[in-house]
């Protein structure tokens, strides 16, 4: 065992296949040693042949890869290197996929070249005119006042500046066509518009009626004709700058209100109502239904005391006699 624990580190091998027989002597130990001189003396002499036909091999080998002589396309870095970033590639790829199946913003839309973003706070107001764009993928306005029929939905739209804006709802637009010939046409209702408040333009899909809404688009040098089933729709001039911007404009969002009472229809309150006109004139408007839409839902006789009518009639009081 002394013979063992004195060899080097280099001979830790040979030290572990001793350890494993069961009958180790002193002459075993010895014939191990013997073999292993032997062994390693052997190497030695052949490791000079040995590298000296690898290096004549190597220099007459060119790679395949990189073009390069002294190494074969096994052994270049340069395609190590490259198979590295195609694997590193791949992944952010399926990262990126699974990202955007995890979100509900699968949906993207482009605004096209002519979607410039406006400031805020911008000194110059959107424009009202409609922009004729093929690059866009939907019809698009900054206008809230134009759109109908909101929805919700949250979509990235990327800019013509590759600017990420969002946006959360979108509804219809009524246009009102006018013709090259100054003439007016039937109003025509825009679908699917996404209100895009940092728009500085109205852009109107071309591509997106032509696809979906099967609109024959005919261009010339003065304007753009948009038709269906043989009839003209609406058209745009195309202005020196190359725009094609359309004739007509944009019906915006009338709100109305109806009035709505809680208190019952008496004869006091249409007093109240008709400018405190007096009590007989109100009751005979509503008997003789000179007014459409006057009832009383109450047979009580009004108060004859009108506090308002009071106050409105009242004189100021006598000045006194001077002596």
């Amino acid at each position: 065992m002394a013979l063992i624990r004195a060899l080097p580190e280099n001979y830790n091998s040979l030290v572990s296949l001793l350890l494993l027989k069961d009958d180790l002597d002193k002459a075993a130990v010895q014939i191990a040693f013997v073999r292993e001189d032997n062994q390693r003396r052997r190497r030695q002499e052949e490791s000079p042949v040995i590298g000296t036909a690898l290096a004549a091999s190597s220099s007459s080998t060119t790679c395949a890869f990189c073009g390069s002589s002294g190494h074969s396309q096994d052994v270049c870095r340069q395609c190590a290197h490259a198979k590295h970033q195609v694997g590193k590639n791949r992944n952010n790829r399926k990262k990126d996929k699974a990202n955007t199946a995890q979100t509900p913003e699968t949906l993207s839309k482009f605004a096209g070249n002519a979607s410039a973003p406006s400031t805020s706070p911008s000194p110059i107001p959107p424009n009202f005119d409609w922009l004729a764009d093929t690059g866009a993928t939907s019809h698009m306005t900054p206008h809230r006042h134009w759109v109908q029929n909101y929805s919700l939905l949250r979509i990235p739209i990327r800019l013509a500046d590759n600017s990420i804006v969002y946006l959360s709802r979108l509804g219809t637009v009524v246009f009102n066509p006018v013709m090259m010939d100054g003439k007016p046409s039937q109003p025509v209702e825009f679908t699917r518009v996404l209100h895009v408040p940092s728009l500085q333009n109205n852009l109107l899909s071309c591509l997106y009626l032509a696809r979906h809404k099967h609109i024959i688009i005919h261009i010339d040098c003065e304007q753009m004709d948009f038709s269906l089933n043989g009839k003209s729709l609406f058209c745009a001039a195309i202005r020196l700058d190359n725009c094609a911007v359309l004739s007509g404009s944009s019906e915006p969002l009338y709100e109305s209100a109806n009035w709505v009472s809680t208190l019952l229809l008496t004869p006091s309150l249409w007093h109240s109502r008709c400018c405190h006109h007096n009590l007989a004139d109100i009751a005979k408007m509503q008997k003789d239904a000179l007014v459409t839409g006057m009832t009383f839902a109450s047979s009580h006789k009004p108060d004859i005391v009108c506090e308002p009518c009071l106050a409105g009639k009242m004189h100021s009081n006598p000045f006194p006699s001077s002596p």
